[in-house]
């Protein structure tokens, strides 16, 4: 992954669907250029805002490589890895790394209520607790 600095404003992309449900590529490239010009430093996707739910692991791989090629360098992708499990997270982390995504994201599983401690449970390599 390259550097950058996250100095401004890093949009959501929306996941923008044919008909046939497909993803639109080239409305996907349209979107894209409207951010970088409107002076976006960074776009991420696919998020809860891209409907990344609504995608397959291959698509999800897919919309982060086709954003990388269709933003030229002019804008920097965050890839987003959003899996309740861990493992599909991390595959999907590394595939938005090996597409050339500037940097990786994830965000919590929203399926079921997490303690907080169990949020940061592989942090300290401790054990969460149960109550709440």
């Amino acid at each position: 992954m390259s550097t950058f600095t996250i100095d401004g404003i890093v949009p959501i992309i929306p996941t923008p669907f044919l008909d046939s449900g497909k993803i639109d590529f080239d409305s996907l490239g349209s979107v894209l250029q409207f951010a970088a010009a409107s002076g976006a430093c960074a776009a991420c996707l696919p998020a809860y805002a891209s409907e990344f739910y609504k995608l397959t692991e291959d698509e999800r791989q897919l919309i982060v490589a086709e954003a990388v090629k269709r933003s030229a360098g002019k804008l920097p992708i965050v890839g987003q890895a959003n899996h309740p499990y861990a493992v599909h997270a991390a595959q999907l982390a590394r595939a938005a790394q090996d597409a050339g995504a500037s940097a990786v994201a994830v965000a919590a599983p929203r399926l079921f209520p997490l303690a907080e401690s169990d949020l940061f449970r592989g942090c300290s390599g401790e054990a969460g607790n149960d109550d709440g």
